[in-house]
């Protein structure tokens, strides 16, 4: 007989490794595909899986089976560390490559604007 969510979630508070190392082997896939489908890049998508079943452990005693499942209760803590790490390295600058044989003034989007602002009148006299 297969345990429930629920019942390796009490066994995993009690100590019992198996019952965390279940629950870990049925989720982890979804988790990290969440948060790629969230933005998080590809080789960060691990880290904020393990961030996630890290908080599992340290705070399985806020889980109430009264206001949802054990994978919404994943997915819940998913999206908070998600939202963190999205703010933890919203600052970091991404450089973006030139195409070759382009200026970096012509992919300027305010030299393109003064540009065209010098057609306009140009065209209406």
């Amino acid at each position: 007989m297969t345990a429930t969510d629920e019942q390796l979630l009490v066994r995993m508070q009690e100590g019992d490794e198996d019952a965390f190392g279940c629950i870990y082997s049925r989720y982890v896939s979804a988790i990290r595909n969440f948060a790629g489908y969230m933005g998080i890049p590809s080789g960060s998508t691990e880290d904020v899986a393990q961030d996630v079943f890290l908080a599992l452990i340290q705070h399985a005693s806020r889980f109430d089976p009264a206001r949802g499942s054990v994978i919404s209760f994943l997915f819940g803590i998913a999206r908070n560390r998600i939202l963190r790490w999205i703010r933890d390295h919203s600052r970091e600058v991404v450089p973006v490559p030139e195409e070759e044989g382009s200026s970096s003034q012509s992919q300027n989007p305010m030299m393109e604007c003064s540009k065209e602002e010098q057609i306009r009148p140009a065209l209406l006299s």
